[in-house]
């Protein structure tokens, strides 16, 4: 038993250490277009934000009544970003992608340019806060 306490003591002690230090990943499909020396470098603001974009700055409809058979769409390997010229100012734009034709909404760039003043603000604050 005094043999077991100093080993469950120190993985313990490893594991908490590897909660409360775990990084924000950079999405995959970002890495693509920087290098990473840049993209290690990025403060969480930015790597949350880069996320928010290639992750959710867009809506892949599921139910598409002109193509019943068809293949999902690939959320994890879908690149938004060759979608950039496509999306408009104010208003959101309706793409098909894929042979298939699957409908995918982009958001506009004001709801995106929001919602990512919204990301840094949150971590302003929490640097305020001393988190």
């Amino acid at each position: 038993m005094k043999r077991i306490l100093p080993l469950l003591f120190s993985c313990l002690l490893c594991c908490s250490f590897t909660f409360n230090f775990k990084q924000l990943q950079l999405d995959e499909r970002a890495k693509k277009y920087y290098s990473q020396e840049d993209y290690t470098t990025f403060p969480e603001e930015k790597i949350a934000s880069l996320n928010y974009f290639f992750r959710n700055s867009y809506r892949i409809e599921k139910s598409n009544p002109s193509c019943k058979n068809c293949t999902e769409l690939d959320i994890n390997t879908f690149d938004v970003k060759k979608y950039d010229k496509q999306r408009k100012d104010a208003e959101r734009v309706t793409i098909y992608v894929s042979k298939q034709h699957i409908p995918v909404i982009l958001f506009s760039w004001n709801e995106v340019r929001g919602a990512v003043k919204k990301i840094i603000e949150q971590y302003n604050q929490k640097h305020e806060n001393g988190n």
